[in-house]
């Protein structure tokens, strides 16, 4: 069967230093998603995905990978993920989604997924603000775009809101916790891949049995 949809998957991950208490815990579960992406293409005959990989602090936005195919992902590593520094998560947020969308702008039958991951708020970007980054999801939201945000110490929730972000996990900064949010994002990133990557908005975690289920035996 020849691959028609083009899945991008980007990933863009804080490497602040406060992500430094849970490094390992980060290091696992971003590997248990770059297996997650290997697999379903192998899974799926019509599906080819690319990953764009970027890691940041103040020392500076990383590109790992740009629309690579998923075979050239490699595991994430303690000499490749070196947390320290304040987190520019705006100018991380604006140079890799526009950068993304710049470079897909003429291709047909294409999906896009986004993760970012960070366990704090904004602190220390020169370039954009919450009101750039608010306008550009909105741009991108109305692209079809599935744009996730998963956050510690801060509201999640609200800051979803106010910047137009319709997916969002919360978890606590440790090593059990962060351990449940990969395992569940990883329930929802393969029930978006089983829809050959048509999303409706903000049902990414919410319409997931398995989620939902763990959620009500919270309570």
């Amino acid at each position: 069967m020849k691959k028609t949809k083009k899945i991008f998957n980007v990933i863009i991950l804080d490497e602040s230093g406060s992500m430094h208490s849970i490094k390992a815990p980060t290091i696992s579960g971003f590997n248990e998603v770059f297996e997650t992406i290997q697999n379903a293409e192998k899974q799926y005959e019509d599906q080819v995905h690319f990953v764009t990989f970027i890691s940041f602090n103040t020392d500076g936005i990383k590109t790992h990978l740009f629309n690579q195919p998923a075979a050239m992902l490699k595991p994430l590593t303690n000499a490749s993920y070196h947390p320290g520094n304040g987190t520019p998560l705006y100018d991380a947020m604006g140079y890799g989604l526009n950068k993304q969308r710049e470079s897909i702008a003429s291709y047909e039958d294409t999906r896009v997924l986004v993760t970012i991951l960070t366990d704090g708020e904004e602190n220390a970007s020169n370039e954009y603000n919450d009101l750039a980054i608010k306008s550009l999801i909105s741009e991108l939201n109305k692209l079809g775009w599935t744009i996730t945000y998963i956050g510690a110490n801060h509201d999640v929730e609200d800051f979803s809101k106010r910047h137009g972000i319709l997916n969002h996990m919360s978890y606590n900064a440790n090593e059990k916790d962060m351990k449940a949010a990969f395992s569940k994002e990883k329930i929802a990133r393969t029930a978006f891949y089983s829809r050959s990557g048509n999303n409706k908005g903000d049902d990414f975690f919410k319409d997931i049995p398995e989620i939902n289920k763990e959620e009500e035996d919270k309570k």
